[in-house]
């Protein structure tokens, strides 16, 4: 697909209505909707063979890509699983695996809550306790991640 070249017409949009309704003090609402219905319309009527161009090229870009996409997430999966399995961090030149241990996640202020518990301890039978799983945040260099 190299070699095509996309040609943007010179614009035939006429401003004149966009313009009258700016210099306006008041507008109509219903006019207003119908001008930027019509708007819309000239626009994608302009733009429908660069649209079909661009949706070749993403389909194209896809067709390309996809093997790769899928070796690259075999390989994200194999090294979280890795890093899981050793439940450590690692770090190279090409970017790193953050290893986070399992916890466990309150949906209510522990610090005041738990205070409170002391002399109301009935309250404790209305505390949530969320186990999160362990898990590993992959980054690569150049990424801005």
């Amino acid at each position: 697909m190299t070699g095509n070249k996309v040609i943007i017409p010179e614009s035939v949009f006429d401003t004149s209505q966009v313009d009258a309704l700016a210099a306006a003090d008041t507008i109509d609402l219903e006019e207003a909707f119908a001008t930027i219905q019509t708007l819309k319309l000239s626009m994608a009527e302009l733009t429908k063979e660069i649209d079909e161009e661009i949706k070749k090229l993403v389909e194209y870009r896809a067709s390309i890509t996809q093997p790769y996409e899928e070796a690259i997430n075999v390989r994200l999966q194999n090294i979280e699983n890795a890093v899981l399995q050793d439940a450590k961090s690692f770090k190279c030149d090409y970017g790193k695996a953050t290893y986070r241990k399992e916890s466990e996640r309150s949906s209510w202020d522990n610090k005041a809550l738990l205070g409170y518990s002391a002399a109301h301890p009935e309250i404790k039978q209305f505390r949530k306790v969320t186990p999160v799983k362990a898990a590993v945040m992959i980054s690569f260099e150049g990424d801005g991640q």
